[in-house]
């Protein structure tokens, strides 16, 4: 299959060029989890899969707690189900635990010191009112732990990891804090090589065409556990075998369109959700062209693009590696002002290059 065709698959798999799911919530629940890291852009990424709504809807269903955002899978934040949060911490927290350990040490966090500040921010948390990052550390140093800075993100990130607490609903333009409990209530209970499997099915069905390589690079888990994930549901994929690997996506595909203009948001599923995202690129790429959010025009990478918000306005600044003919400038425009209606904004585009 060529490298195109693979390009064009994921964005009718990811919803991103074919009809899109019904909610946000939905968007995360296909996709098993979706970076986080960049909350405005990952918000919009979410709005692209699911009919536009705008950021106001988005955000609201993040502070009803119908989407919750934490730490999993790779150390950064992720969006995920209140349902999974559990059964998928259980499965890849320990290693990402592991994988943290050095920093732990460097920075003086035993075990002991880590598990007594989930602790004291259980307690602080236990009213139910939410709290700021700022606030849990003051609640660390009224307990005589030292919380300031990377010392205290990485007690925070511990007790996000150990299934603890998660984010609450944002306070102006801060984000906080709530005990995971009650946010997870209605949570699935998986375990061992059930919960492998499901990890699986969610990411080759949504991300495919995909390879081992790709699910060990989005899970962290253990090569051999994506292994024994996958072939626990091999008979629901179809595959195809080139000179490199094995890709494996869901039996289910539906036709593949040619993929629309798009403005992907740095992180991306897209991107980030594979060892190797296959970009293709329509002109070889200038010195000092920097990638960091995709502009595509059916699945080949035409540039990137940038945003600059003011009072009233947002401006657009999209750097092409190659000239547009009038039908995809078009579609440029129409995308920018997708964006535009994202952001509750007037979009202004600004074209550089190539």
């Amino acid at each position: 299959m060529e490298t195109l065709e693979i390009v064009r698959r994921r964005l009718a798999r990811q919803h991103l060029s074919t009809p899109p799911l019904a909610s946000p919530a939905d968007v995360v629940g296909f996709l098993g989890a979706v970076q986080a890291q960049e909350y405005p852009e990952a918000k919009w990424s979410l709005s692209q899969r699911s009919g536009d709504p705008p950021d106001s809807e988005v955000e609201a269903a993040i502070e009803r707690g119908e989407i919750l955002r934490t730490h999993i899978m790779r150390p950064t934040w992720h969006f995920v189900l209140p349902a999974d949060i559990v059964w998928m911490q259980r499965l890849t927290a320990p290693r990402v635990q592991a994988g943290n350990r050095s920093r732990y040490r460097d920075l003086e966090l035993d075990e002991a010191t880590r598990a007594r500040g989930a602790e004291v921010m259980l307690e602080a948390l236990e009213p139910g009112e939410p709290l700021t990052r700022t606030e849990l550390g003051d609640a660390l140093e009224r307990s005589s732990i030292t919380a300031r800075g990377e010392r205290l993100a990485h007690i925070v990130m511990y007790a996000e990891l150990e299934a603890l607490i998660c984010n609450g609903p944002r306070r102006g333009k801060q984000h906080t804090y709530l005990t995971l409990s009650p946010r997870a209530s209605k949570r699935r209970d998986l375990e061992g090589d059930e919960a492998r499997a499901e990890l699986a099915r969610r990411f080759f069905t949504s991300h495919g065409p995909a390879r081992i390589k790709d699910f060990n690079w989005w899970s962290g888990l253990k090569v051999g556990d994506c292994r024994a994930g996958l072939a626990s549901i091999r008979d629901e994929l179809e595959s195809f075998r080139d000179g490199d690997g094995e890709d494996w996506y869901a039996a289910d595909f539906g036709g593949v369109p040619p993929g629309g203009t798009l403005m992907l948001g740095m992180y991306d599923e897209v991107g980030v959700g594979y060892r190797d995202p296959r970009i293709v690129y329509a002109a070889e790429r200038p010195e000092g062209f920097t990638l960091q959010r995709q502009v595509q025009i059916d699945g080949v990478c035409v540039g990137s693009w940038k945003r600059t918000l003011e009072r009233e306005a947002v401006e657009v600044e999209v750097t092409l590696i190659r000239a547009l003919n009038n039908d995809e400038e078009a579609g440029l425009r129409r995308e920018v002002d997708r964006f535009g209606h994202f952001i509750a904004l007037k979009p202004r585009l600004r074209v550089v290059g190539p």
